[in-house]
C-alpha cells in the first residue's frame, strides 16, 4: 500500500507556483488550520468534557442499578420464603387441635385403643399445673400441651401398634411417662401407664 502511495505522488505532475499563488496557498492552509482549532476548542472540547464528566456518573449509575437488582433478587427470595414458611404454618395449624376438640380427642384416643386390643382403664385429662411440674411442659404463645394420663392393659405387640397409631395421627400428639408393670394373672398382658400430650392453638390465637 504504501509503496502504491509512492508511485502515485513519483506520478503526479509537476505544479509551479508563483509567488501570489504561494502566498494564497499558505493562506488557505492556514484559515484550514484555524477552522480546526476553533472547531476544536469550541465544540469538539466542551463535549469531550462533558463525556469526561459523564463517564464516572454513568459508572454510578451501573453500580446502583445492579445494586437495585441484586436487592429485587433478594426481595423475590425472602417472598418465596414466606410463601414456603407461611404453608408450612398452614400444615402445621392443620395438625393442631382447639381447645373445644378435646372431648373428641378423647374419644379418637379411645378408638385407637381398641382397635390395637389394648384394654382402657382409666383416661384422665391431667390438671395444668401438675402437668407443668411432672413433665416441664415448655410455655408457647401458640399452642397448649394437655398431657393425658392413661392407664390400660397390653400387651408389647399390642403397645408398640397403638403408638404407631399416634405418631402417625392427623393431629399432633406424643407419648411420654410410660410404665409397665408384669400382669401375674396373664404374663401376655401387662399393665401400662403412660401419658398422651395433646397439643391445642390456645383460645387468644384462633
Amino acid at each position: 500500500m504504501a509503496n502504491l502511495f509512492g508511485d502515485f505522488l513519483k506520478n503526479m505532475p509537476e505544479v509551479k507556483l508563483d509567488d501570489a499563488q504561494k502566498k494564497l496557498l499558505l493562506i488557505s492552509l492556514g484559515a484550514m488550520a484555524l477552522i480546526l482549532l476553533v472547531y476544536f476548542f469550541l465544540l469538539l472540547r466542551p463535549t469531550l468534557g462533558t463525556l469526561m464528566d459523564i463517564a464516572p456518573r454513568v459508572q454510578k449509575l451501573r453500580i446502583e442499578i445492579k445494586a437495585v437488582q441484586n436487592d429485587l433478587e433478594f426481595e423475590d427470595r425472602l417472598k418465596a420464603k414466606r410463601v414456603s414458611l407461611e404453608d408450612q404454618l398452614k400444615l402445621y395449624a392443620n395438625k393442631l387441635s382447639r381447645e373445644r376438640e378435646l372431648p373428641s380427642l378423647l374419644e379418637d384416643l379411645s378408638k385407637k385403643a381398641r382397635t390395637s386390643n389394648i384394654k382402657i382403664r382409666g383416661i384422665t385429662p391431667q390438671d395444668k399445673a401438675l402437668a407443668k411440674s411432672s413433665l416441664k411442659a415448655k410455655e408457647s404463645k401458640v399452642y397448649q400441651e394437655h398431657p393425658i394420663s392413661v392407664i390400660a392393659e397390653s400387651g408389647y405387640h399390642q403397645l408398640g401398634t397403638f403408638v404407631n397409631k399416634l405418631e402417625n395421627n392427623e393431629r399432633f400428639m406424643r407419648i411420654a411417662d410410660i410404665h409397665i408393670k408384669a400382669n401375674k394373672a396373664n404374663p401376655k398382658r401387662h399393665d401400662v401407664e403412660f401419658v398422651v400430650c395433646a397439643y391445642t392453638f390456645k383460645e387468644n390465637n384462633e
